[in-house]
């Protein structure tokens, strides 16, 4: 179950919102990995759109509670669906959330971007952004994307993250997992995928002190 799926999982399980905050895609059911029926995602580009620019939107500080925000996340989580279900309607919006000043925008565009499984010109975005991402939830999913684009021209810049040597580690292995998808490797048959990573990127003319 992706982390958006779990937390709309854990929205619908702990939270009854209240009548002023519910939504029609509230009733929308969700299969045991946590993910929709996107055929019940029926309504216009606009308004999952729409839904996905009022979840974006900063709550006053007057009109803030723990129902208000969670009416705000749902917005977001339904317009992601929507979004999704809308397939390549929706990459020309998605794309213009790549460069958003909101990291949560970023993220949610790189994942449907990655699930999209659509290449044209989308991945030199993705990796363009990538290498001046600073936030490492979005970072972790554009390097995820990467991989289930199979893009071979981000090799480099998985390469740099996987061998330097202050990167996060969950990053690191992120990286691993994408670089292993691109080039159809496992790298966790050894039992030390980062390791196996850095000696095969040794064996391609990859090394830690070029990273430096």
């Amino acid at each position: 179950m992706s982390g958006l799926a779990k937390h709309f999982e854990k929205i619908r399980q702990v939270f009854q919102p209240k009548r002023k905050f519910r939504l029609e895609e509230d009733k929308i059911p969700v299969d045991g990995h946590g993910r929709p029926d996107l055929s019940r995602y029926s309504k216009p580009l606009a308004h999952y759109i729409s839904l996905y620019e009022a979840s974006m939107t900063r709550i006053p500080a007057a009109e803030l509670s723990s129902e208000r925000a969670n009416f705000a996340f749902r917005q977001r989580v339904h317009a992601t669906w929507g979004l999704r279900a809308k397939g390549a309607e929706a990459i020309p919006y998605l794309l213009t959330l790549v460069n958003r000043k909101n990291p949560d925008a970023r993220e949610d565009a790189s994942f449907l971007l990655g699930e999209l499984k659509r290449s044209e010109g989308i991945a030199d975005v993705l990796l363009a952004q990538l290498k001046n991402e600073e936030e490492l939830v979005a970072q972790s999913v554009m390097i995820q994307a990467l991989g289930k684009l199979r893009y071979r021209p981000a090799v480099p810049a998985l390469a740099r993250l996987i061998l330097l040597d202050d990167i996060d580690r969950d990053i690191q292995l992120d990286a691993v997992d994408s670089l292993g998808r691109i080039m159809k490797i496992d790298f966790s048959e050894s039992g030390e995928p980062l390791v196996a990573a850095i000696s095969w990127l040794a064996t391609q003319g990859y090394s830690r002190e070029e990273h430096k």
